[in-house]
């Protein structure tokens, strides 16, 4: 029997709450034969968990959390942590993923992008009090890490354009000045 051979770039894989599929091998020919592949997990998913023993995962993690945050190939450790907290078969759900990109846009964007691909109707209640509403500190916290972007990454003039246009709705403007100075006196100050 022959074997398909497909240009590697056009093969891409996403999965969310996937369990171990294969062993080892299966893992290391697999990880070959699709480079470009993604395991979308929420933090506290029983089922991204099992089954226990010579299984492997396969694909880069994309860990979500509740509070809105993503980690991208995380660290052994963070990957540790997130096997051994708590589990719960509603963060299995297909609203609970939604739900947890949502709050990432909330944080990181405009908040109104939804896939529609994704519309399952109403959220059932046990998923909706996961997702509690985000504290004023998470947003504060969100918006200083915004303002640090902005002030490593885009030139002088783009970056005042920016702060001026009051992109950061949560911070009041003598918080996000003297953070803005900290940040540009920090990357100027070539001993730090």
């Amino acid at each position: 029997m022959e074997t398909l051979q497909p240009h590697e770039e056009d093969l891409v894989c996403v999965t969310c709450g996937s369990p171990r599929v294969g062993n080892s091998y299966f893992a290391d020919l697999y990880s070959r034969c699709v480079p470009n592949s993604w395991r979308i997990v929420l933090s506290g998913d029983p089922v991204s968990k099992i089954p226990k023993g010579r299984y492997k995962h396969v694909g880069i993690l994309v860990l979500l959390l509740l509070d809105g945050e993503i980690m991208v190939d995380p660290t052994f450790i963070e990957e540790i942590n997130h096997e051994r907290g708590p589990s719960a078969l509603v963060n299995h759900r297909m609203w609970s993923y939604r739900l947890a990109v949502k709050r990432w846009f909330q944080l990181y964007d405009s908040g109104d992008f939804l896939p529609d691909l994704w519309d399952f109707g109403q959220t059932p209640q046990d998923i909706t009090k996961l997702f509690s509403d985000l504290s004023e500190e998470k947003l504060r916290h969100v918006e200083l890490l915004k303002l640090e972007f902005l002030t490593e990454h885009l030139g002088h003039s783009k970056r005042n354009e920016l702060f001026e246009s009051r992109k950061l709705r949560s911070i009041e403007p003598r918080i996000a000045n003297a953070w803005n100075s900290l940040i540009i006196g920090i990357s100027n100050d070539s001993s730090v």
